[in-house]
């Protein structure tokens, strides 16, 4: 698909405050848009996690805490194109299925900012503030319990194929493998790049943005952040360049969900009063698919089948 200038409704120029969102003034050709808030969520909770499951439908975690059921919900909407491809707007959110986030007498626990879909369907994702990597298949949850505060989750070009990475808010990384139904983790990675959500980044994303490299939300610092590549294992180097950042007045950071929407190659980040925020480059040309991307798109076939059945039954 031939990708377009945004052509926002409304932008955020370089170096102006839009919402509690403010672009990098040394940045130039990147814009922001607020997207709106699609859900209300009561007291102080806030947006966790973004995921595209197909080129028109967002999947969004919203931080509530569990209860007794230890499950929270997950949210889809319809994802709003021009005819060049750009995310002018979402649509209502619809409760779409339940997940599994704690065990036992654990009830505080939310989705972290890791929500993706493995090659067979299966929806992968973390918690906080009791670590556990999920998965999500047939109206079902399984968890297996992994310390410390986890972030985001997802796929990243490692080489010539793909590598799932899970990264936390105190700076250590793991690399995970899925197959068969089962994670497995590797070794702590001592980065140093706190990180509560992730998205690969392409190269010419903006003329002053012209390599690879990792986007990644940190709440704390309140902005979102790019680092260099490793192009053999996709992790995150370097030191970090804030592109968008919030003012001290905000009350919560920016980017507790993160995600690289398939089509434009743009970017969904959450913001500090419930808000999704589009992040806009100057790239013309069509976004460069990462190596999951294929699959990203086998599996959510898989998932809309599955749905089409429940639905018809």
């Amino acid at each position: 698909m031939q990708i377009r200038r945004l052509l926002p409704l409304s932008l955020v120029a370089s170096g102006c405050c839009f919402a509690g969102a403010i672009v990098n003034p040394a940045l130039p050709g990147l814009t922001v848009v607020n997207l709106g808030s699609p859900v209300s969520p009561s007291g102080a909770y806030y947006y966790t996690a973004l995921d595209f499951l197909d080129d028109y439908t967002l999947l969004l975690a919203v931080g509530t805490p569990a209860g007794a059921s230890q499950s929270e919900t997950i949210y889809s909407m319809t994802v709003n194109r021009n005819g060049s491809g750009a995310i002018t707007s979402l649509g209502a959110p619809t409760p779409d299925f339940s997940v599994t986030v704690s065990t036992g007498a654990v009830y505080s626990n939310i989705v972290a900012g890791g929500l993706t879909t493995a090659p067979d369907g299966t929806v992968l994702y973390d918690t906080k503030s009791v670590g556990y990597l999920g998965q999500y298949s047939g109206g079902s949850s399984q968890l297996s319990a992994l310390s410390g505060i986890l972030g985001g989750l997802g796929y990243v070009p490692a080489g010539s194929s793909s590598q799932l990475l899970l990264s936390t808010s105190t700076g250590t990384w793991y690399d995970l493998a899925y197959a068969g139904g089962a994670i497995s983790v590797g070794p702590a990675l001592s980065l140093g790049i706190a990180a509560d959500s992730f998205a690969y980044f392409p190269a010419g994303f903006g003329p002053s943005l012209s390599t690879a490299g990792i986007l990644v939300g940190n709440a704390a610092a309140q902005a979102i952040q790019l680092y260099g590549i490793n192009p053999s294992t996709g992790q995150p180097t370097g030191s970090a360049l804030n592109v968008v950042f919030a003012p001290s007045s905000s009350p919560e950071g920016l980017g507790y969900g993160l995600a690289r929407d398939p089509v434009s190659g743009d970017f969904l980040f959450t913001g500090s009063n419930n808000e999704i925020y589009l992040l806009g480059g100057a790239s013309t040309g069509a976004a460069t698919p990462e190596p999951a991307t294929f699959a990203l798109f086998a599996a959510a076939a898989i998932l809309l089948a599955a749905r089409e059945s429940r639905t018809r039954s």
